[in-house]
């Protein structure tokens, strides 16, 4: 039995969100501070858990929304410690690196709604291990080619609009 076809869809999706990753994390780190864009390209899991509470109903005990609250707290003051106050925050560096916890956002739901349905189809099975690598070539591949796109061009003004458009393209609900 072949992969399904929404596996092939939110593969394609989850790949041009890889993709977006990395140009954009390539781009903050050529324009900022390391030690401030990490942080906040790994504050993925704000956007994530917020979006599963509002969108999906998720419902997390108070210490989630504790947790999501101190993430969200730490990368908004955590620029702000460099001597520079709010106008460090405002600056191209941090914009792509919330593109990148953005990215990273999308890429996670749609993995996550690819594995549900594999495991709901195939799981137990050997078919369950190779549509899941099917998946990862699919996803990975796609990648590639949207992130070879993006370092195209090079200036955040070219990325931008090919991100807009891509927003377009991926604005249907991973799941």
């Amino acid at each position: 039995m072949p992969l399904p076809f929404a596996c092939w869809v939110l593969g394609v999706k989850s790949g041009a969100f890889i993709g977006l990753y990395f140009a954009s994390l390539s781009m903050a780190y050529r324009l900022g501070d390391m030690s401030i864009i990490y942080p906040l390209a790994r504050s993925a899991p704000l956007f994530l858990l917020t979006w599963t509470a509002i969108v999906m109903g998720v419902r997390f005990d108070v210490y989630g929304y504790i947790g999501v609250g101190l993430v969200g707290l730490g990368a908004v003051v955590l620029p702000m410690f460099t001597g520079l106050g709010w106008r460090r925050w405002f600056n191209m560096a941090n914009l792509w690196a919330m593109v990148t916890a953005l990215a990273t956002t999308g890429y996670s739901l749609c993995d996550h709604a690819t594995m549900n349905i594999i495991e709901k189809n195939y799981a137990g099975t050997f078919d369950h291990v190779a549509r899941s690598v099917c998946y990862l070539w699919i996803q990975f591949s796609f990648g590639w080619v949207v992130l070879s796109l993006l370092t195209q061009f090079t200036t955040s003004k070219n990325m931008f609009r090919i991100i807009r458009f891509l927003a377009v393209v991926l604005t249907d609900n991973c799941g």
